[in-house]
């Protein structure tokens, strides 16, 4: 097992981050995705009802 002084175990360490990461920002994304979604379609209802 490397230790995290080791090249190896930074190398790593610092992947495992990145890949948390980007895990948290897809997951932000993909949320920030769906509400931008949710908005339009409660507008659009707003507009039908209130045309």
């Amino acid at each position: 097992m490397a230790k995290l002084g080791t090249p190896t175990g930074a190398k790593n360490a610092l992947s495992h981050y990145k890949n948390t990461l980007f895990d948290l920002f897809t997951l932000i994304n993909n949320v920030f995705i769906l509400s931008q979604i949710g908005l339009t379609k409660v507008l659009l209802i707003f507009h039908a009802l209130f045309d």
